[in-house]
């Protein structure tokens, strides 16, 4: 009975979005897609369904003529709600794993030097803009990038040490520049959005399409 709940707001989500994204146009633009178990047992088939909305919603959101929109944001909402009630145990990655993904556009990570853990699920923000350092890595090896993050993870260690605080780094790619902050992760867009805004940040990231979301002035409430 959950599952349906939930897969029911997913549904009106989607409608919902698919009306602003339209100016209006019938929610039946987008209907809920048909799932065929194709797997021999129960676990087999739940892991597949799981799968494939979450692949359609990921798709929807991609889809969308501006995913940075305000209007996408019941559709993000709907993907980590739907990814929550059938969550694993907290991720954990060392520091020379983490550094890695800086070097990719658009890459980067949330982790924390305490406890090693990467959260995967969620919309990560720094709310403390002259907590961030910028790191220019032409030139730099993997060594000297390990270095940089874990001097300013001690030079943060105020923040980072408390319960629900990360070090987030970004790669912006207009730029190549990386950006180190202290990030908190929360658990829909329309607060993070907010949040960004009012940080004045450049964008949040949504931790289930493992991208930045530009932080465009909201067109819905945001609590």
């Amino acid at each position: 009975m959950k599952t349906l709940s939930l897969w029911r707001s997913v549904a009106t989500a989607t409608a919902l979005s698919v009306s602003l994204l339209t100016g209006g146009a019938a929610a039946q633009a987008a209907p809920a897609p048909a799932f065929a178990p194709v797997a021999q047992t129960p676990a087999a088939n739940a892991a597949a369904h799981r799968d494939y909305i979450a692949d359609w919603l990921r798709g929807r959101i991609t889809a969308a003529k501006d995913p940075n929109s305000p209007a996408v944001d019941p559709l993000r909402a709907a993907l980590y709600q739907w990814l929550k009630i059938q969550a694993g145990p907290d991720q954990h990655a060392t520091i020379e794993a983490v550094v890695k993904t800086m070097r990719e556009p658009d890459g980067g990570f949330t982790w924390s030097p305490v406890t090693g853990i990467v959260p995967t699920l969620g919309f990560a923000v720094s709310p403390f803009p002259k907590r961030s350092k910028t790191v220019d890595l032409a030139g730099m090896s993997d060594v000297q990038i390990i270095a940089a993050v874990r001097d300013y993870a001690t030079q943060n260690n105020d923040l980072l040490a408390k319960p629900g605080y990360y070090l987030g780094g970004w790669n912006d790619p207009a730029t190549g520049i990386v950006y180190l902050d202290v990030s908190t992760v929360l658990d829909n867009p329309f607060q993070a959005r907010k949040l960004c805004l009012t940080s004045a940040q450049i964008a949040f990231f949504d931790l289930q399409t493992m991208s930045s979301v530009t932080a465009k002035p909201a067109l819905l409430p945001v609590g």
